[in-house]
């Protein structure tokens, strides 16, 4: 059984984020200019950079798989007894499944839904006779943060 979803979590972004992200990002490079702070601006566009090839490398499409002993998700495979369990996020405005959490050990990998309903209904179905269903998954503060601003 295998669905299609993104490589991490996807946020719909309106007109307001985008202006929001440039001012604050012009503020911080004429005020690094002005103030003669150099190796801040070169900083500030790594870090550019960096969000940039996390958004486009975070927005291919990946097929998610289940396997007999593990789990596939795009090019990493999780070992079935690695799994402590998966959660599913549901948007709150259109009441059906936007996120699946896989949670290990030591961490999580959240993944935007991108198929349809159907093959997502099987998909959780076929998922359960593997791993358990988590009623929730610990998040930390900058993860948090970095959901409610959408980054």
């Amino acid at each position: 059984m295998q669905i299609k979803a993104y490589g991490s979590e996807k946020f719909e972004k309106n007109t307001w984020w985008y202006i929001v992200f440039s001012v604050v990002f012009a503020s911080i490079f004429l005020l690094s200019i002005l103030n003669k702070n150099f190796v801040g601006v070169v900083l500030l566009f790594f870090l550019l950079g960096a969000y940039f090839y996390y958004a486009v490398t975070g927005n291919q499409v990946i097929i998610i798989t289940i396997d007999r002993n593990s789990l596939l998700v795009g090019d990493r495979v999780f070992p079935r007894n690695t799994l402590t369990g998966y959660a599913i996020e549901i948007d709150p405005k259109t009441q059906q499944i936007r996120n699946i959490v896989f949670v290990t050990r030591n961490s999580h990998s959240i993944h935007t839904i991108h198929d349809s309903k159907e093959n997502v209904r099987n998909f959780v179905l076929a998922l359960n006779d593997h791993i358990p269903m988590l009623g929730s998954y610990n998040q930390g503060f900058l993860e948090k943060m970095g959901r409610r601003f959408k980054l």
